[in-house]
């Protein structure tokens, strides 16, 4: 692996690593709570975590599911988490030129 050192000559390759998964992470968790708060709600109300987060059990839920939107809301959650990550990367990236 490569190291990574600063002006001085100092080795940062552990906090550069380190710096951006924590950017990442944080941005990540941030995207999905984003997510939630705009796509979480049918009717004015949200959507309980739990039912987003377990699979429908049989035939009468999955129909629930498709008719509230419940995996289409699942999916726009995920890509605004994906969305954060992406951009915690980025920022860990410039933060870590500095």
């Amino acid at each position: 692996m490569e190291e990574y050192k600063d002006r001085a000559g100092n080795n940062k390759g552990v906090f550069f690593v380190f710096r951006m998964i924590f950017c990442a992470l944080l941005l990540g968790c941030g995207g999905l709570v984003i997510g939630y708060l705009i796509f979480g709600h049918v009717g004015g109300d949200f959507i309980e975590i739990s039912k987003l987060l377990d699979p429908p059990q049989d035939f009468l839920q999955e129909i629930e599911e498709t008719i509230l939107g419940i995996r289409q809301i699942r999916q726009n959650i995920l890509v605004s988490g994906a969305i954060g990550l992406g951009l915690g990367l980025l920022l860990g990236a410039i933060l870590n030129k500095r």
